[in-house]
C-alpha cells in the first residue's frame, strides 16, 4: 500500500534522515515465520538528525536471514565484509556453499539496477556488515551521491549478533527515485549524533 505525503510531510521529507514505521516479516531459524511491526523510536535526536512520524511510499517485503557472529569466519563474508551486494532478481535458495559463493561473486559485479515495466526498481541485496550492530534495528538508507539528505530509507529489525542481512526493497518514483539517480546505499545505525555505516555500495538506476 502506497501512502501519499501531505504538504507538511513533504516539508519534513527534506530534513535529514527521519525515521518511519514499516511492516516486517522476519524469517527465524527453523522456518518459523514471525510477523511484527517496526515502530519508530520515541526519543528524538537533536540538531542534524531528528526523528519524525512519516510514512514513505517505498514499501519493503523484508526477509531477514539472521546469521550469528560465527559467520564472520566464512570466506564469502571475509571477501565482501563491509559491502552491500545487490541484483534486480531475487537471490536463489542456496543448496551449497559453492552455489552461495558463486551467486554473490556474480552479483558483486553489478553497478546498475534496471527499472521494471511498472516504473519501479527491485533492490535484492545481501549486506555483509563490518561487525555486528549490537542493536535490534538498522537502516537501509539511500543517498544521492554528494547529497547529505537521504532520498528514502527502510528500518529493519535484526539480531544484535548478526553480521549479514539478506532482504529486498522496492524503490518507487513516488518516493523520489528517478532514472539516472546515482545512489550511495548504506546499512547504518545512529549512535548519539553519529551515523555508523556497517556496509555500503554505489549504484545507478537505469
Amino acid at each position: 500500500m502506497f501512502l501519499s505525503r501531505s504538504p507538511q510531510q513533504q516539508k519534513d521529507f527534506r530534513e535529514p534522515l527521519p525515521y518511519a514505521g514499516a511492516k516486517a516479516i522476519m524469517l527465524g531459524w527453523g522456518g518459523c515465520d514471525m510477523v511484527g511491526e517496526m515502530t519508530q523510536p520515541k526519543s528524538c535526536i537533536r540538531n542534524r538528525w531528528r526523528i519524525r512520524t512519516l510514512f514513505f511510499a517505498t514499501t519493503a517485503i523484508i526477509g531477514l536471514v539472521a546469521v550469528q557472529s560465527h559467520a564472520a569466519k566464512d570466506p564469502v563474508y571475509k571477501k565482501n565484509r563491509g559491502k552491500v551486494i545487490f541484483q534486480a532478481d531475487p537471490f536463489p535458495a542456496f543448496d551449497s556453499a559453492e552455489a552461495y559463493a558463486e551467486a554473490v561473486s556474480k552479483a558483486a559485479r553489478n553497478k546498475r539496477l534496471e527499472r521494471k515495466d511498472d516504473g519501479s526498481w527491485t533492490f535484492n541485496f545481501v549486506a555483509f556488515l563490518k561487525h555486528a550492530p549490537k542493536a535490534a534495528k538498522v537502516n537501509l538508507v539511500f543517498y544521492r551521491l554528494r547529497e547529505k539528505k537521504p532520498v528514502d530509507f527502510i528500518e529493519y529489525v535484526v539480531q544484535p549478533s548478526q553480521v549479514t542481512l539478506q532482504s529486498r526493497a522496492n524503490l518507487n518514483p513516488d518516493s523520489g527515485f528517478k532514472v539516472g539517480d546515482k545512489l550511495d546505499v548504506r546499512i547504518t545505525r545512529l549512535i548519539g549524533r553519529r551515523e555508523v555505516v556497517y556496509a555500503s555500495c554505489k549504484l545507478v538506476l537505469m
